[in-house]
């Protein structure tokens, strides 16, 4: 399971490092969007709030998101 899991952070971390390149000084909005459709298109699960707002809030401002699964 561990193995699995170290996966898809590792996928998921990937998304999130192109995400920060590309959607650096784009709305929230269009983030989320952006955000929403990578996690889905890379886990085939839908992010949810808070951490979806969380997650293009530090996206848009240029920050790294560290992925880490509990």
């Amino acid at each position: 399971m561990r193995v699995a899991k170290a996966t898809v952070e590792q996928s998921l971390q990937r998304v999130m490092d192109r995400l920060q390149r590309e959607c650096k000084g784009m709305s929230v909005e269009e983030t989320k969007r952006r955000v929403a459709q990578a996690w889905e298109d890379a886990t085939d699960a839908a992010i949810t709030d808070p951490e979806l707002t969380m997650y293009a809030t530090e996206l848009a401002a240029g920050s790294r998101v560290i992925i880490r699964l509990e």
